[in-house]
């Protein structure tokens, strides 16, 4: 019986050690990539955190769970980006350049209701030609911008007439 013990216990003792020497997170905390349309999405999972709809070629935040945006394009040129309704999104953009020659609407969209911390990393472009601004923040809805001196996020729109009751940039 005492011997029993003494190897459950060591055995027990062992495991202990080698959970103290796994690295912290292990294999789970490595970012996952996917491909939503044109955009790379880095952290959060598909259908559950982010939506693509390629009939709209709009990417949808559908959760508070942080999410890093990029494409392997140099341009974006028909697809948009939207917070769900009701949604406090975190939003990483990183070199990303949405510019929008071949749809209507806005590059990116906040509705009433919805909010958008959106952090800018490296040289980023978000420009609408027609019917919207480049990003239109809807009466009610929020957005703050966060990121360092050296990083840059330019913003374009077209016919502020049919958008100027909004709050758009």
């Amino acid at each position: 019986m005492k011997k029993l013990r003494r190897n459950c216990c060591a055995a027990v003792t062992a495991v202990c050690m080698l959970l103290q020497m796994a690295p912290v997170g292990g294999v789970l905390a490595e970012e996952i990539s996917s491909k939503a349309g044109p955009f790379t999405v880095i952290g959060g999972q598909s259908e559950t955190d982010f939506r693509y709809d390629s009939e709209n070629r709009i990417l949808y935040l559908l959760t508070s769970t942080p999410l890093e945006i990029t494409s392997d394009q140099s341009s974006v040129t028909d697809a948009m980006i939207a917070v769900e309704e009701d949604v406090s999104a975190k939003l990483t953009i990183k070199d990303l350049n949405i510019d929008l020659k071949y749809c209507n609407g806005s590059a990116l969209s906040i509705p009433r209701g919805a909010s958008l911390d959106l952090t800018v990393e490296g040289e980023n472009l978000i420009r609408s030609y027609a019917a919207g601004p480049g990003i239109l923040v809807n009466n009610g809805a929020r957005l703050t911008v966060n990121g360092a001196d050296t990083e840059t996020l330019e913003v374009y729109g077209a016919q502020m007439y049919s958008y100027s009751n909004q709050g758009g940039i």
